[in-house]
């Protein structure tokens, strides 16, 4: 995760365990990554010594307390190009190694909009993102908003705003107008499948499609972690300026929600902590035909009481 440092200090209070946390290279994450931090009583739970418990946070918190002091204090461009360095980083040890990254494919195609994502969130509101997963992943893997909204607003030499960037000339990537018709194309070819046609139920004894699916996307990824990489794969670095003006980016996290529906207590903290560095918002949608009801009702209220 952009070039941190994750070797671990171990306390005094907690015995040199590191080699029970990675003990084959074909893990996804450490043994520890759900194990939350708190304080416990070991002893007498009134009255004994509180003591913390040997979570992911526990045991690396020198190195994470620094690596989020230097994410709060970089400025947009420095945070796009973290975000550059540490693909390029990834890119550079597996085409040494001739090892195998499952996800360098897929963020070697989307490095530009990962950088833009970055720059537009700010330093402070990723420090905030990520002191939450790494304090406890379990807790905060969930409930984060549904939609990230982002846009660029280019200014002039005298920094007024001359109009919105167009993301598939400054990007490219995902914004592109051939990645969509590709898109397009992929999901009209998904739609004949046999496993979504035929009258087959979404999920069946198997799994249904949701199962194939799910098996079709690991196929995929497989596919993907077998490609060959060499350090040409690797697009132009994204710059705050386009066509000689300086790039403004803006990111908003939106929550969607039905009419009658409610946040839960993990999307709350979510909001809570990204609208404090940030903007987060609640999205409400209902159905038009009540929404045209409510607005006669509310009307014929209004000239009532007149």
């Amino acid at each position: 995760m952009l070039g941190m440092d994750w070797g671990c200090d171990h306390p005094d209070s907690f015995p040199p365990d590191q080699d029970m946390i990675h003990i084959s290279p074909h893990q996804g994450a450490p043994f520890d990554l759900h194990v939350g931090f708190e304080l416990s009583r070991m002893q007498d739970k009134q009255t004994g010594p509180l003591r913390e418990t040997r979570s992911f946070y526990a045991r690396r918190r020198h190195h994470i307390e620094r690596f989020l002091d230097k994410i709060s204090a970089l400025g947009r461009q420095e945070i796009s190009n973290l975000v550059y360095d540490s693909v390029q980083a990834r890119l550079a040890f597996t085409v040494e190694n001739g090892g195998k990254d499952p996800s360098l494919d897929r963020d070697l195609k989307n490095v530009r909009t990962l950088s833009l994502v970055a720059a537009g969130c700010g330093g402070e509101q990723l420090s905030a993102i990520f002191r939450c997963l790494l304090y406890d992943y379990r807790h905060w893997s969930g409930g984060f908003p549904d939609l990230l909204l982002v846009r660029a607003i280019a200014n002039d030499s005298d920094g007024i705003p001359s109009g919105l960037v167009d993301l598939s000339k400054y990007v490219g990537e995902s914004f592109s107008p051939e990645f969509q018709v590709e898109m397009k194309n992929q999901l009209g070819a998904a739609m004949l499948a046999d496993e979504e046609f035929l009258a087959c139920s979404k999920v069946g004894d198997s799994g249904g499609t949701q199962f194939r699916s799910s098996r079709r996307v690991l196929q995929q990824s497989r596919a993907a972690s077998t490609k060959s990489h060499s350090m040409d794969d690797l697009p132009e670095k994204l710059q705050l300026t386009f066509e000689g003006m300086c790039v403004i980016l803006e990111c908003m996290m939106v929550e969607v929600k039905s009419s009658n529906d409610r946040l839960d207590p993990r999307q709350e903290d979510w909001l809570n902590v990204l609208d404090r560095y940030g903007d987060a918002r609640v999205c409400k949608f209902e159905d038009s035909k009540k929404y045209t009801r409510r607005l006669e009702k509310e009307a014929k209220a209004a000239t009532s009481t007149k």
